[in-house]
């Protein structure tokens, strides 16, 4: 049976406050614990992008990635929620199918940061 857009919601959202978690933490390590990070930030985009991969895009895909695959079948959220992603047969999906749908979900995420930090250099 598929989940209703309201579970689905709900699975998602408690899946966001683990990644908005993650943030908060990986902020004060890199202000307040290794302040020296932040160079990476102010030296060129391609270094600049790479390192916002790195500790965000990277780490959070990782996460969905495992955790939807037959590995661990079910993200944080959707374990609470009682929802698991399957295959047509029922069957959980693989990892190179997960991998393929989670960067797909990521791309429009991951190329809006790519223009965001290009109009920042446009006006500055």
């Amino acid at each position: 049976m598929n989940a209703s857009f309201l579970l689905r919601f709900k699975a998602f959202m408690i899946d966001y406050i683990l990644i908005l978690f993650y943030l908060v933490v990986l902020f004060i390590f890199t202000v307040f614990l290794f302040p020296s990070l932040q160079g990476f930030f102010n030296g060129s985009l391609i270094v600049a992008q790479f390192t916002g991969f790195l500790l965000v895009t990277f780490p959070i895909s990782l996460y969905f990635i495992i955790s939807d695959s037959n590995i661990g079948k079910q993200s944080f959220g959707k374990r609470k929620t009682g929802i698991r992603v399957v295959g047509k047969n029922g069957e959980a999906l693989s990892m190179m199918h997960v991998t393929i749908r989670t960067i797909l979900k990521i791309l429009p995420w991951e190329l809006s940061h790519f223009l965001v930090y290009r109009f920042i250099y446009l006006f500055i």
